[in-house]
């Protein structure tokens, strides 16, 4: 056998190389035409489905969640809750919602001295019901309705005196026993008087316009907290917590002590 010498061209006379040469480009360029049809083949090698039996299984294994349930809640994308696009196609999902929700709707507007947020917002549940197995938004029970509108006007001063940013979002209002208890909820939540809101600011602020943010909402709280009965909670995640249901304040897990505002309270904070 010929042994290939490295570092000799194409151009170089020795015959025995030539050949040797020639049959490396040969292969050379049998791969060039072989390997396009292999990647090809395996290209279009369709993928294996993964199987629905295992994966209604795997949603159904822990919980009680219905075929029904499951199919809508896979249709209604969690990340749209709140939007009004995903808030029509929910009332339009089940007969007697829609007159039920004007009523609600107008009951707020006779009611409130201040802009009202978006329906699709003040009647989002906790952020865990699909999780639970529940719905994205709640009409709260009638007797129920007055304990918003103290919320939603302090909600109001905090946007209009800029303490809040003024595309912060309200995701959490009303919650039913079962669904609080689920997402984790305290026994004594206010969101099961729908007396609470939860409120989402917008996840660009920077870490410094987040601590001016909590700065405000604290002095707000020291300020006015005592006049409304202002619950506010503070989370790590950047969620505020507001009701009016008593004042006090709380931090991690819904702790006094883990409040950012620097305050002393003997008061007991439930979310």
């Amino acid at each position: 056998m010929t042994k290939i010498r490295h570092g000799r061209g194409f151009g170089h006379n020795d015959g025995a190389n030539n050949m040797s040469m020639a049959r490396q480009c040969g292969w050379l360029l049998m791969g060039l035409i072989v390997m396009p049809i292999i990647a090809g083949c395996m290209a279009t090698k369709p993928a294996t489905a993964p199987s629905t039996h295992h994966a209604a299984n795997a949603v159904g294994k822990n919980t009680s969640i219905d075929r029904k349930v499951f199919d809508d809640t896979q249709t209604m994308q969690a990340d749209k809750v709140g939007s009004d696009e995903h808030f029509r196609q929910w009332l339009a999902a089940q007969a007697g919602r829609q007159q039920a929700m004007l009523e609600y709707q107008q009951f707020l507007n006779d009611n409130l001295n201040a802009t009202m947020p978006a329906m699709a917002q003040i009647s989002t549940t906790a952020r865990s019901w699909q999780a639970c197995g529940d719905e994205p938004y709640a009409i709260p029970p009638r007797q129920l309705w007055d304990y918003l509108l103290p919320t939603l006007t302090v909600y109001n001063k905090l946007i209009q005196q800029g303490i809040l940013p003024k595309d912060s979002r309200i995701r959490s209002v009303y919650r039913h026993g079962t669904l609080n208890s689920c997402a984790g909820g305290a026994a004594g939540s206010k969101h099961l008087l729908n007396a609470a809101i939860d409120i989402e600011v917008p996840s660009s602020m920077s870490m410094q316009a987040m601590f001016r943010l909590q700065d405000g909402l604290c002095q707000y709280w020291r300020d006015y907290g005592e006049q409304w009965q202002l619950g506010l909670g503070l989370y790590a995640t950047g969620a505020i917590h507001l009701d009016t249901q008593g004042y006090r304040k709380w931090g991690m897990q819904f702790a006094q002590a883990g409040s950012v505002c620097h305050d002393l309270s003997n008061q007991s904070a439930y979310n």
